[in-house]
């Protein structure tokens, strides 16, 4: 989680670490959260500049490919939301074997 101001606009991102979960199951949190926000919190989304879904995943090295499915349901959620679907690809970093 993170926020930041860039000119006259504040930026707030919002994660779930570590999940296991899938996007699915994560949007869906986050949208009962959205949904339980209070009032003058809830202003703020629905007066926010952009509403991004941001699903994203490492690369792995791997030669397989991977398939995971954003259900219409979901679809249908974010919409409501009048936020947008991004998918983000983050490259494959090892992790150093010996850190001292």
């Amino acid at each position: 989680m993170s926020n930041d101001k860039v000119g006259e606009f504040y930026y707030a991102y919002f994660e779930i670490a570590g999940s296991h979960a899938g996007p699915n199951e994560d949007i869906e949190y986050f949208c009962s959260l959205i949904e339980g926000l209070e009032e003058e919190s809830r202003q703020l989304w629905d007066n926010s500049f952009y509403r991004i879904f941001d699903i994203g995943y490492e690369s792995g090295t791997s030669s397989n490919s991977y398939s995971s499915d954003i259900r219409e349901y979901v679809i249908k959620r974010i919409a409501e939301f009048n936020a947008s679907i991004r998918f983000t690809i983050y490259p494959y970093a090892p992790i150093p074997e010996n850190i001292e």
